[in-house]
């Protein structure tokens, strides 16, 4: 007589649905994965920083804005890319400042370095944007009638040679 036929292997149990915390964070993931391949922009670094220049008039107003990338701990403050500002080419000044990146010390010097690079006072100078970041803008006052934005840079470009 024949053997009797082996009893059918019981299926497998269906898995158990993910929880919806996993669904939900995987997904996320995927959508951050699918971002970064069709190449939306990530943080930028400051070689790819936005091509404009480093000293711009502010419309209407009496005021430019000056584009600095800012190194803070550094030996001594000094102005890294002057060949780059004399060229023209540069979108920013980057520079050193010896302050140390805690309780605003750097950004005070900053503000304190960009106001003496111009040959104004403390008071003329604010920093309107990055106060936790490298790249920093600042807002500078021209105050008089015959500072504009092409007498500023030039007074940048001569006074930059005591931070080289």
């Amino acid at each position: 007589a024949p053997a009797p036929a082996p009893a059918p292997a019981p299926a497998p149990a269906p898995a158990p649905a993910p929880a919806p915390l996993i669904t939900r964070l995987l997904s996320l993931l995927l959508a951050q994965l699918l971002l970064f391949a069709v190449g939306m922009p990530q943080k930028r670094s400051h070689e790819d920083r936005d091509p404009s220049r480093f000293l711009s008039a502010i419309a209407g107003e009496k005021a430019a804005r000056v584009s600095l990338f800012v190194k803070p701990g550094a030996k001594k403050t000094q102005v890294m890319n002057s060949e780059e500002l004399k060229e023209g080419g540069a979108r920013s000044i980057d520079v050193q400042i010896a302050a140390p990146p805690r309780d605003g010390e750097a950004n005070e010097a900053v503000v304190e370095f960009v106001a003496e690079l111009c040959g104004l006072k403390r008071k003329d100078v604010q920093i309107i944007a990055g106060h936790k970041s490298r790249d920093k803008v600042c807002r500078v006052e021209f105050g008089d009638d015959t500072l504009n934005e092409e007498t500023l840079k030039r007074k940048i470009l001569i006074n930059m040679l005591e931070f080289c």
